[in-house]
Parts: C-alpha cells; sequence; structure tokens
C-alpha cells in the first residue's frame, strides 16, 4: 500500500470509527428466476481495496423495526445467483434459511476480485513463513498478502454501511463470517482476531496449506502458532468447521486436528461452542458443500437444532 493510500485509508477508518463517514454506494435489485431475487451493492467502494459487489439477502418480512444478525460470506458471486456463480453452481444460501425458516439474518456475500488469494491470507501469517515458502506462495498468488486492508474493509466500511441501512445487531454474538477453503481461512483468522465484532465463523473446507499447487508441511507448522496464540484467549463464540476427504480436501486433516484440539482446551463449553466435521466422499466442489450448508447453518443459527 502506497504511503498516500495508506493515510487515506487510516483517516477514512478515523471518520467510520467516529460515526462521521458511510460512503453512499449504488444498490440495485438482481432477479434470480421469476420468484427470488437479491439486493446487491454494485461496486463497492473502499478506501482499503479495490471495488466489488456485495450481494444481500434481506429476509423477504424484513422489518426496520427488528433487530438482525449479519452472516458476511466471502466469494460472495457463489452464494445466490447461478448467472454470476464459477461453473453456475451456487451454495443456497437463500435457500438454506428459508428452508429451515431462519427469518431474522442478513447475508452479505463480498465478491473475490483477481486478487483473491492475495486477499483471503492475512498478513501476518503471510509473514510467519519461512523465507522460501514465503516466496513460493508469492509467486503462487501474484505478490504478497492483502489479508490486513481485507479486513479493515470489512471491519471498518462494509459492516457499517451495512448498519446505516438496515437494522443490524450491534452484539458480536450476533455477527457471524463465514467462507469457503481461502475464503473460510481469512474468516476465522478475522473472528478470532476480532472478538470485539465477530462472535461467530462458519467455515467450510478451509485451505490451511495455502498453497494450491503442493501440501507443503512446514508451511502449516511455520503459522500455525499464530493461530493458536488467537485461539488460547477465546471465552465466547460459536466456530464451524469441516472438510471431505477426497482431492484437495484430504490435505485438511493434520492441520484441522490441530485447530480443533487448540479450540477444545480453550473454549469453556467446546460441546455447545464448536463443531468440526468429516463428510466422507466429498472433495472440494460447490456441489458437496451446497450438500451440507444446513448443517453449520443450523449449527451457528439454531444452536445445532
Amino acid at each position: 500500500m502506497s504511503e498516500r493510500h495508506w493515510w487515506k485509508a487510516l483517516w477514512s477508518s478515523v471518520l467510520v470509527s467516529l460515526g462521521l463517514r458511510v460512503q453512499a454506494q449504488e444498490l440495485r435489485t438482481v432477479a434470480i428466476d421469476s420468484v427470488r431475487s437479491i439486493m446487491q451493492i454494485v461496486n463497492f467502494q473502499s478506501s482499503f481495496v479495490s471495488a466489488r459487489n456485495i450481494d444481500l439477502y434481506i429476509p423477504p418480512d424484513y422489518d426496520s423495526l427488528k433487530t438482525y444478525r449479519l452472516l458476511i460470506m466471502q466469494d460472495g458471486q457463489n452464494l445466490f445467483c447461478p448467472d454470476h456463480a464459477f461453473q453456475n453452481e451456487v451454495l443456497g444460501l437463500d435457500l438454506c434459511m428459508e428452508r429451515n425458516q431462519i427469518r431474522d439474518v442478513i447475508i452479505a456475500g463480498v465478491w473475490n476480485t483477481t486478487d483473491r488469494f492475495r486477499e483471503y491470507l492475512p498478513d501476518k501469517i503471510y509473514r510467519s513463513l519461512k523465507r522460501k515458502d514465503r516466496k513460493l506462495i508469492r509467486n503462487e498468488y501474484g505478490g504478497p498478502a492483502l489479508g490486513d486492508p481485507y479486513q479493515q474493509f470489512i471491519k471498518d466500511e462494509l459492516i457499517p454501511y451495512l448498519r446505516s441501512r438496515y437494522s443490524i445487531s450491534k452484539d458480536p454474538k450476533d455477527i457471524v463470517i463465514g467462507g469457503i477453503s481461502m475464503g473460510a481461512l481469512i474468516a476465522f483468522y478475522t473472528a478470532i482476531q476480532n472478538p470485539d465484532i465477530f462472535g461467530s465463523s462458519l467455515c467450510l473446507s478451509t485451505h490451511w496449506p495455502l498453497s494450491v499447487m503442493q501440501h507443503k508441511t512446514s508451511i502449516e507448522h511455520a503459522y500455525l502458532p499464530v493461530l493458536h496464540t488467537y485461539i488460547s484467549g477465546l471465552k465466547s463464540g460459536r466456530f464451524y468447521f469441516d472438510r471431505g476427504d477426497e482431492n484437495i480436501d484430504a490435505w485438511y486433516e493434520h492441520a484441522q486436528k490441530d485447530i480443533d484440539d487448540w479450540m477444545n482446551r480453550a473454549l469453556p463449553d467446546p460441546d455447545q461452542q464448536l463443531m468440526s466435521r468429516v463428510f466422507n466422499a466429498t472433495g472440494h466442489e460447490m456441489k458437496d458443500w451446497s450438500a451440507r450448508i444446513d448443517v453449520p447453518v443450523r449449527f451457528i443459527f439454531m444452536n445445532g437444532e
């Protein structure tokens, strides 16, 4: 980030924190089919990251006099509308909410960009890697980590904007951040680093290896202690993880076991606060995630009912 851009971002953050600045954004309705539609913020303007669309699921019976929980999901173009989604396959979160009669949750789907891998990689994790592994990731991603400015965008711009338009709770326990693969990594990291903002995280097939070309245990060994530092201080919240056992999901077993062990030791009531599932005969594909999305949604938003 250039010095000029850094100061602009810092000033923007200060103004937002003082309640003095919520940037105007363009909103439109996007039809999913003949019956369903979503709202979309067109090219959300940010001082921290490049502009991108934000897809919004607003409960059909939204009432501004009520207070709503908020779920922020990464790779937002893959949540609702097949026309926008990778390979036209969606997670179907709106249908999941309606299926489970969850009517008090607003969903914000943050579209990714060409900097997806860099934005979903926390800076502190990147800096903790050995020099040769940083070079490997930098070459694979097309540059160093951009996770810190991405988090600032979520915390200091997106959430304040959404609260300025919709009746969203200010209680951290009602704010959930989630994602899939690298989106799950940045979601979990953001949640445990900011427990004063986010109460829960929803993580499917978290991509612990960072590289998509090879599984190097030296990468996980270098940065997992960074996560442990934050995990050890956790007291509240609900956390969902899962993985398959085929193709790239088969790489996740050992790192996920370490995370689960640390979470079980840190959380006061892990039976109620933590769910970590393995789905056999599934891999790293949208059809697998969409088939099981009810499991994390019910755990996070319906206390596992």
